[in-house]
């Protein structure tokens, strides 16, 4: 009878804890699993690059039943069945012209004539959007009435997708495939770390000076300025073109960003005080599973007996616009190493002159070299870090993405950087004892020759990479993985991330800085120090008139006493 009671009650407590772990699931389930949103991708500004930092989300997100929508500037070179590709033509005519010819073409900085990117960018942000929403292929698409669920927008001067989220009353996540642009710390409402990270603008490394502090103190308000006026004006078009006069202030919705996805890490970038609602998720494109090599790029590496040295200036410089000194500089050092193997990914003219034996030049690389991966350019470097050991270093203008590539492989680099943030990261890196910065346009032979013999002989460079590669690699989940489940949260939530701001947001840049505080501060010290100046100067006038007093007294009484 006690044996029968006691397997009763065992087989009731399995029965309730069934029933706990089946309703556990379901409601675990339900909280949990998103599928078949339809999502938007928008990247109309920058170059190639940025489309390959953010590739990997969208294939996590098509994998798990999602429906994208891709806008870009650029065409997939492997095109995914089940993303949907807008490529507004004149959109991505304005691109290219800008990217290879425009306000950043390399001739710029060899010339000095780069402007602050708060001044090209807005202009920047403007004309595409103007080409964006005038583009037929645009049009067609918004008559359809698309319903999108979330926006994933490719921020820096790429606002203008914000008025049809604005329209839909959709959330939208920011993602930044650049370095902090001062204009992030307002937007998400925290200070920024002026006193101790340069801003990109500048080439000021820590510790700065007391002049270099206040210079980057200034940078944040130059932004805020400057980006006032041009949400402004960007604002009004956005009304005009998508009839939605009812429209709020451009700024006010993009702080209303969901969450900030940052293409960052500590290696190549600096350890940032950032708020619950910044997630960073550099390096979201770096793979390790790569295939051979194929046979004949196979044998040009192998001509190299000392190994090879991979050059490419990304997918936005044109190496082709360089003037013929510099070529020369470059050729002549090369010249320098005939038993090392260069291999240079060129576009635009091809050199017309007698190019170094030892160097390969290629415009393009054959598409089934780079069958797993979407990018020709980036991923190049890819194959050859893990497929051969016999890489040497890496020639890089230091754009983002190929620079964690380069950490991620552990390969040392030197550093070219022709605009935006490259000097921020090519000083970065060169900080950390991963490379060697070479100056565009004062480049010699001298100097280049000089630095592929440092950092081909120097072990010092390919030990630090390795150990930076390390700590790059070492972290609690991958990237793509965080971008997806943060993508996967702000759905769940609709958007709703009001948690995770901090309590600064709703303060004006001045009561953020503690400003108004300390105009208080000053003011009240002005003022009792007024009063006691005030106050001291009348008790010395008084003493002074009693010590003037007494003295007509005393004298007087002399006087009697004389008569």
């Amino acid at each position: 009878m006690a044996s029968a009671q006691s397997h009763c009650r065992s087989m009731t407590q399995y029965v309730q804890l069934f029933f706990t772990l089946l309703i556990g699931n379901a409601t675990l389930v339900s909280f949990t699993v998103v599928t078949g949103e339809n999502i938007a991708f928008y990247t109309p500004t920058g170059s190639y690059s940025h489309r390959v930092s953010m590739w990997p989300l969208v294939e996590k997100l098509v994998a798990n039943g999602h429906h994208i929508t891709f806008i870009s500037a650029y065409p997939p070179k492997n095109p995914l069945p089940n993303v949907t590709e807008i490529i507004p033509e004149q959109m991505a005519k304005h691109a290219n012209d800008y990217m290879q010819g425009g306000d950043l073409d390399i001739t710029r900085r060899i010339s000095g004539t780069l402007e602050p990117c708060y001044d090209h960018g807005p202009r920047l942000g403007l004309d595409t959007c103007e080409k964006f929403l005038d583009d037929p292929v645009v049009k067609k698409w918004l008559e359809t009435d698309p319903k999108i669920d979330l926006f994933i927008v490719d921020w820096f001067v790429s606002e203008c997708i914000l008025g049809l989220a604005y329209k839909q009353k959709a959330p939208f996540i920011l993602y930044a495939p650049t370095v902090m642009v001062s204009i992030f710390y307002e937007t998400f409402g925290f200070l920024p770390d002026s006193a101790g990270i340069p801003d990109f603008e500048h080439h000021f490394t820590p510790p700065m000076s007391f002049l270099e502090r206040a210079n980057n103190a200034m940078q944040p308000l130059i932004y805020l300025y400057k980006m006032g006026i041009y949400y402004d004006e960007l604002g009004k078009m956005i009304r005009e073109k998508l009839d939605i006069p009812d429209m709020p202030p451009l700024q006010d919705i993009v702080r209303n960003a969901s969450l900030m996805m940052w293409s960052e890490s500590v290696i190549e970038g600096y350890a940032h005080s950032l708020p619950p609602n910044w997630i960073t998720v550099g390096g979201m494109h770096c793979k390790e599973k790569t295939d051979p090599l194929p046979k004949d790029l196979e044998q040009i590496v192998q001509k190299g007996k000392d190994g090879f040295i991979y050059i490419s200036f990304g997918s936005a410089v044109v190496p082709g616009n360089l003037p013929q000194g510099h070529r020369d500089a470059f050729f002549n050092a090369i010249k320098a190493f005939p038993n090392i193997q260069f291999l240079w990914k060129w576009t635009g003219i091809m050199p017309q002159e007698a190019i170094p034996s030892n160097l390969y030049i290629g415009n393009w690389f054959p598409q089934q070299f780079f069958k797993n991966f979407k990018s020709q350019i980036l991923n190049f470097l890819l194959y050859c870090t893990t497929a051969h050991k016999n890489i040497l270093a890496f020639v890089t203008q230091a754009g983002r993405p190929s620079t964690q590539e380069a950490i991620f492989h552990g390969v040392p680099v030197i550093v070219v950087p022709v605009f935006e943030d490259q000097d921020y990261t090519a000083e970065r890196i060169r900080d950390m004892g991963g490379g060697i910065k070479v100056e565009i346009a004062t480049i010699t032979k001298e100097e280049f020759e000089g630095a592929i013999r440092e950092i081909t002989t120097d072990p010092k460079f390919k030990s630090t990479m390795k150990r930076l590669s390390t700590i790059f690699r070492d972290r609690p989940m991958k990237p793509a993985d965080l971008a997806f489940y943060w993508t996967e949260y702000v759905l769940r939530h609709k958007g709703n991330l009001d948690h995770f701001r901090t309590s600064s947001y709703h303060l004006t840049w001045y009561q953020r800085r503690l400003l108004d505080v300390w105009a208080a501060i000053i003011g009240a010290f002005f003022v009792l120090s007024t009063i006691l100046l005030i106050f001291i100067a009348c008790c010395l006038k008084s003493i002074f008139k009693s010590n003037n007093g007494t003295s007509k007294n005393v004298k007087g009484l002399a006087k009697k006493k004389r008569q």
